[in-house]
């Protein structure tokens, strides 16, 4: 029986924003304490006060694979990057929307982190749709923050869970990703 393969996943991403829609907010490229001096937990926190998680969907995922893989999972050099977006609705809507999107790429030990094609790749694009009873009080920087920390925590066991099946499925020794912890 193969050993499981543990992967460190690295930060949400802080300068890209996941969609072209107008409404979408743009995560910044600062860091959360370099902010006016607050902590990008304290940001999130009027937002976690009031929210309510009403689902999480898969917009869209794929694994691959190339035909040469590793076989031992001590032999595999395992990159998780995650981006983050936060859409918000029309006026007077009651709902706000975090798109994550998580991607797993898995090299030979031996191999160069940027060679194309990777051993083996996951990505898997995630929409949380929350209700929120109000927005007032509460700015793009608030969402964004709150986005990136509860947000990538709520779809943290849903990617976990899609990279170890898809493994699975691909055939490649089982990838187990650790239980999510944000440097805060």
């Amino acid at each position: 029986m193969a050993r499981k393969r543990i992967a460190k996943p690295e930060p949400p991403a802080k300068d890209e924003d996941e969609r072209d829609d107008a409404r979408t907010l743009e995560s910044k490229n600062t860091d959360a304490v370099e902010r006016d001096s607050i902590p990008e937990a304290q940001l999130a926190l009027p937002v976690a006060a009031i929210v309510n998680l009403e689902t999480i969907l898969v917009e869209e995922c794929s694994a691959k694979r190339v035909a040469d893989v590793f076989t031992d999972p001590d032999d595999a050099k395992i990159v998780v990057a995650i981006k983050a977006g936060v859409g918000r609705p029309p006026k007077d809507g009651e709902k706000f929307y975090i798109n994550l999107s998580f991607a797993l790429r898995a090299f030979k030990k031996e191999e160069n982190e940027k060679s194309d094609p990777p051993t083996v790749e996951i990505l898997c694009r995630f929409v949380l749709v929350y209700r929120v009873p109000s927005f007032e009080g509460l700015s793009d920087e608030n969402l964004i923050a709150f986005g990136r920390t509860s947000g990538v925590f709520s779809a943290w066991p849903y990617w976990r869970e899609f990279v170890h099946s898809s493994s699975f499925r691909l055939s490649v020794p089982p990838i187990v990703l650790p239980t999510y912890r944000n440097r805060i």
